[in-house]
């Protein structure tokens, strides 16, 4: 349920400029965000990029379109 979480509140979070809900996504304070256009950042870091970005106007749209996920146990 936590992937789903983090697959479907990413986008909604960041687009919707709420910052706080975005960072509570990740657990661990050492997460790494990896996007084609901050390239991989601590989480923290990632997050404070993107708010410093929409408050210059500056607006990356993400957009989950089709969500699959398979989870094999071993």
């Amino acid at each position: 349920m936590r992937i789903r979480e983090l697959m479907e509140g990413f986008p909604a979070h960041r687009d919707a400029c709420e910052w706080t809900k975005l960072r509570a996504l990740f657990a661990d304070d050492e997460a790494y965000v990896f996007t084609t256009w901050s390239g991989g950042v601590p989480v923290d870091e990632f997050v404070r990029i993107s708010e410093t970005g929409f408050a210059k106007g500056v607006k990356i749209a993400v957009r989950a379109l089709s969500l699959s996920l398979f989870v094999l146990s071993s």
